[in-house]
This record gives structure tokens, sequence and C-alpha cells, in this order.
């Protein structure tokens, strides 16, 4: 184990690269791990359900709001087309949010009765700034890893969950509602990204309406291919919080949220900072030799996989009593939950790293079609069996667990086929 760990972070640039995202974004998730503790005692199982429930809209809306776009800022060596992409992105995330705006205003209740939560209605305005910031925020980090700036982005990250943890603390203390947590979420994004922006290398005097139009039409297959793919992958990642508010209660979904954030967060820690690195890579092996991108998916998938053994080894049995020990007894189903999670959560850190492989050969087609599927399938598998959360959640654990390993093996094959 230890062994696949050095290896992985110390043997090439790549790995070197993947160690500046960790070393940064490690300190992130100890704030994070220390934050829940203390906000477990500050709102209820209840307000966190509550919050959930926004927090996934914003979630599958922010994914899309720039329409893909910032993904093609790595794909140009060209200085002035960066930039350009990015006016052209930043555009598009400001256009779509007051849009957003509208489209909230006529269907936002309609929606939240759907989920049997019309008592958010106050708050359903929320969730515009919230895909607003979170757009940013992800636009930017495309920016940095462009020029390979990963440390950067670690510390950038570090002081992002910093803000968003210690406001969420902080405003909880002074008064009660789970809004204070969906404030903290907003305001820390768009000060990082303020900050991000400053930071940044952007040069405004390169902007160019007809270059940033020939842009948008070269890289339309974004908004087209990927944009869907985006928003299908995401949604079916949602899904659980959506299926679990209408058969049950704010409480299954305050449980259910917290066990995923505690799985996915150190977890996360990894996969999410190989992920950035692999894409910039085999983006740029794509371009070269493709045997070397055969080789750079290989590998990540291999010592991943083996990375995440120790975590699944360790969470199947001792959950609750870490759960208990955590939390405290009020979130004892938390540790239920984790227990029967956790295999699709390994499977999910596998497979995340990866998952830009469709995007980087121009099979994007190929992951929509899979994501769709996956989608139906946990749909229904969470429907058929939903008599108590105990049996939907090990519905969408078997369910979910097939689809990635589905997944990492059809972009192998994909793979295979262009060498």
């Amino acid at each position: 184990m230890i062994k696949s760990i050095k290896k992985l972070f110390f043997k090439s640039e790549f790995n070197r690269n993947v160690l500046k995202l960790i070393s940064g974004s490690a300190i992130a998730n100890v704030i994070n791990f220390l934050a829940i503790p203390i906000l477990c005692r500050i709102y209820s199982v209840e307000e966190f359900g509550y919050f959930q429930l926004l927090f996934s809209m914003i979630t599958i809306l922010g994914v899309i709001s720039c329409l893909k776009y910032e993904m093609t800022l790595t794909l140009t060596q060209n200085k002035k087309e960066s930039d350009n992409l990015f006016f052209a992105s930043v555009s598009i995330l400001i256009i779509f949010s007051i849009i957003l705006f509208f489209i909230v205003k006529v269907f936002g209740e309609i929606t939240l009765s759907f989920f049997n939560a019309n008592h958010l209605n106050n708050y359903i305005y929320w969730i515009c700034p919230g895909v607003f910031s979170l757009g940013l925020y992800e636009l930017l980090n495309y920016v940095f890893m462009r020029k390979k700036a990963f440390g950067k982005m670690a510390k950038f990250r570090f002081v992002q969950v910093l803000l968003i943890q210690l406001t969420a603390i902080a405003f909880g203390i002074i008064t009660s509602g789970f809004e204070k947590l969906l404030f903290s979420f907003i305001l820390g994004n768009l000060t990082v990204s303020t900050f991000m922006i400053f930071k940044s290398d952007i040069q405004f005097q390169h902007f160019d309406l007809n270059l940033m139009i020939k842009l948008l039409n070269r890289f339309k297959k974004f908004p087209i291919v990927n944009m869907p793919m985006a928003l299908v992958n995401t949604f079916s990642m949602q899904l659980p919080v959506f299926i679990l508010s209408t058969y049950f209660n704010a409480e299954v979904i305050g449980f259910y949220m917290m066990a995923n954030r505690i799985l996915t967060t150190p977890m996360q820690l990894i996969s999410r900072s190989v992920g950035r690195v692999y894409y910039k890579e085999a983006s740029d092996a794509f371009s070269g030799s493709k045997e070397k991108l055969k080789t750079i998916f290989k590998n990540t998938v291999s010592q991943i996989a083996k990375i995440g053994l120790l975590p699944l080894l360790v969470i199947i049995p001792f959950a609750p009593i870490l759960t208990n020990l955590l939390l405290g007894n009020q979130w004892a189903m938390t540790g239920i939950f984790m227990q029967i999670m956790m295999p699709w959560i390994y499977f999910q850190f596998v497979n995340l790293p990866v998952s830009t492989t469709f995007s980087i050969i121009n099979r994007q087609e190929i992951g929509l079609i899979l994501i769709i599927i996956s989608i139906i399938l946990r749909y229904t598998a969470m429907v058929t069996w939903s008599e108590t959360p105990i049996q939907q959640i090990t519905a969408l654990t078997i369910v979910a667990s097939l689809f990635y390993i589905t997944y990492i093996y059809s972009s192998f094959i994909l793979l295979r086929e262009k060498t």
C-alpha cells in the first residue's frame, strides 16, 4: 500500500503535480473533517437535509453554467485564444445565471412541490448566486490548470474551504437556520474567485469578439456533447437526494448527505487532484503519443485502486462506531449508510480521475450513453426497492458500482482501439 502511494506521488512530473494539489488539498480536507463534528452540533439533521436538497440543484446547474467551454482553456497553446475562451465562458456564465433567475421565478415553487419541499419556497432564489459562484470558481481552476499551476490551485482550495467552514460555524452560532450553510458556500466561492482573478495571468487587452465567436464555433462539440454528458452525470450523482426526498423526510436526506460527505471528502482529496493532473497530461499525450496516453490511463487506475483499498477495509466493519464517536448518537443512521455505500464510493473513487478520458479522445457520446443508462437503472432500482431508506441505498449501491466498473472498462477499450 505504502509502495503504491510512493510510486504514485514521486516518480514523475505527473505524480509531482498530483502531490502539489494533494498537499494543499490535504489541509483543506482536514479542515472539512474538523468542521463536521462542530457543524453537526450546531445544525440539526433536518437542516442539513434542507441544505442538501438546494445544494444538489446548485451542483447540477453549476456544472453546466459555462456550457463546458471552461474545459477548452487547456486545449489551446495560444495565450490569446485561451484568454478569449475565458472571456467567452464568463459571458456565458453571466447570461446563464440571469436566465436561471427568471426560470426559478416561474418554476421554482412548482419544482419544490415535486420534492415535497414547499417549506423552502423562500430560499429557492439562493440557487442563482450559488450557481454563479460555483461556475466562476471552476472556470478559474482551468485558468490555472492550463499553466500547470497546481501549487496555486491547492492554496486557493485551502482558502475556499477555510472560508466556507468558518463562516458556516460563525453564522450558525449567531443564529440558527440552514440558509447559513448556503450563504457560507456562496461567500467562500466568490471571495476566492475574486482573489484568483487578480492572481491570474489573464490579459484583458486580448479581448477580441470575433476571435471569441470563432473559438466558440471551433469547440462547439463541448456544449453539444460534453454539456449534456456533464449534466446527466452530475444529475445521476444527485439523483438519490431527489428520490429520497419524495419518499422520506429531510432527516433521511441529512443522514445520506453526511454519509456521502464523510466518505467522499478524504477519497476525493486524491481522486480529484489526480484527475486534474490526468486531464492535462492525457490531453497533451493524445496530441502526441497515443501509446503514452494508454499507459497514463492504466497506471492511474491501477494505483488509485490500490490506495482505495484501505478506506474500504476500515469503513465497512467500523463505520457505526466511528460515526457515534465523531458525530454523536443522533447520527447513528449515517454509520449504517456508510457501510452500505462504501463499495459504490470505492469504484467512484477509482473512476473519477480518468472520467474525462472520453472527452480527451473525442468520444463523449459513448460516455453520455453510459451515464443515461445509469440514471435509468438507478431510478428504477430506488423506486422498485423503496420500502425503507436502507433498501433504497442498497439498491443504489449495487447499480452505481456496476456502472463505474463498466465506465472504466469502456474507456480502456476505446483507448486500446486508438492505439
